[in-house]
C-alpha cells in the first residue's frame, strides 16, 4: 500500500472513507461528476417551486384577510338587526300595554 499517503494508511478505513467522500463533494462541486447545467436546472427548478409555495401562502393570507372582514360585516350587520329586533319588541309590548289600559277603561 505505498501508492496511499500515510495519514490514510494510518487511519485506516474512515481515513480511506473519509479521502473518498472529500473526493466526490470535490468533484460535484466542480462540476465533473455532476454537470453544471443539471445543478443550474435543479436549483432552477427548486427556486420556481419556492416561489409558488410563497404565492401560495400569500394568497391563503389575503383569503383570511378577506375572511376576517367578512366576519366583521357579517356580526355588524347582525348586531343592527338584533337591536331593531329588540326595539320592535319593545314598540310591541308598548302598543300591546297601551291597548290593554285602552280596554281597561272602557
Amino acid at each position: 500500500m505505498e501508492w496511499l499517503p500515510t495519514a490514510a494508511a494510518s487511519g485506516g478505513p474512515w481515513a480511506l472513507l473519509g479521502g473518498v467522500i472529500v473526493t466526490v463533494v470535490g468533484l460535484v462541486l466542480k462540476g465533473l461528476l455532476v454537470p453544471a447545467t443539471h445543478v443550474d436546472r435543479i436549483v432552477k427548478a427548486y427556486e420556481t417551486v419556492i416561489a409558488e409555495k410563497k404565492d401560495d401562502v400569500t394568497a391563503w393570507k389575503a383569503a383570511h384577510a378577506v375572511e376576517v372582514e367578512a366576519n366583521r360585516v357579517l356580526r355588524d350587520q347582525v348586531d343592527k338587526l338584533l337591536e331593531h329586533s329588540q326595539t320592535s319588541a319593545h314598540a310591541w309590548q308598548a302598543i300591546k300595554a297601551a291597548a290593554e289600559r285602552a280596554d281597561d277603561q272602557a
